[in-house]
């Protein structure tokens, strides 16, 4: 008998922790459905346009080498992106051109990758 209200506590216990996994998970789908997105088009544009568009949508201070140069592409599907889906495509894109970032005191370094390991 002591066993079975063992049993009974523990599948209650089970059953609110999978109430709040599945509530949890509710309130993030809710929260990222509201976040602002936007959609992508650099057919054939100066790496700078860029910068400059990631800058104002995530919301950071960009520092550029003098060094960095060139044209970028991005082919949207058109999806909207968020802000921090925008920010790791701008990341792939820089390490696809052979540069990174280096975060520092409140901005942001972008510089040739060959610099970044000295």
């Amino acid at each position: 008998m002591q066993l079975n209200n063992i049993l009974v506590k523990q599948f209650f216990l089970i059953m609110i922790m999978a109430s709040l996994v599945l509530f949890s998970q509710f309130s993030v789908a809710q929260t990222n459905k509201n976040e602002q997105t936007w959609e992508l088009s650099f057919p054939d544009n100066n790496i700078y346009e860029l910068i400059e568009f990631v800058s104002k949508v995530a919301s950071k201070n960009f520092v550029v080498d003098p060094s960095v140069k060139g044209r970028i592409q991005i082919i949207s599907g058109g999806d909207e992106l968020t802000a921090y889906e925008i920010y790791a495509l701008f990341q792939e894109v820089l390490a696809s051109n052979k540069y990174g970032l280096i975060e520092k005191d409140g901005f942001t370094l972008i510089v040739p990758t060959h610099k970044m390991l000295k």
